[in-house]
């Protein structure tokens, strides 16, 4: 019996895939980190909303290309 048969039948649970952090979820460090590898400057002061709206802005970008 398949892997999909066994889902199909219950016999088995299919694996759930974690959801993708959102960027409000991520801390000042991983936003900062985002930032550094896209080469994005910022603020060594910078708060978290500010730095989210770097990212946010680079991903828009990134959207209309």
């Amino acid at each position: 019996m398949s892997a999909d048969e066994a889902v199909r039948r219950g016999l088995a649970i299919e694996a759930v895939k974690a959801p993708e952090p959102q960027a409000e979820d991520l801390t000042v460090k991983e936003i900062k980190a985002k930032l550094d590898a896209e080469g994005i400057e910022y603020p060594k002061a910078a708060k978290k909303e500010e730095l989210l709206a770097l990212l946010e802005a680079d991903l828009y970008d990134d959207e209309e290309e």
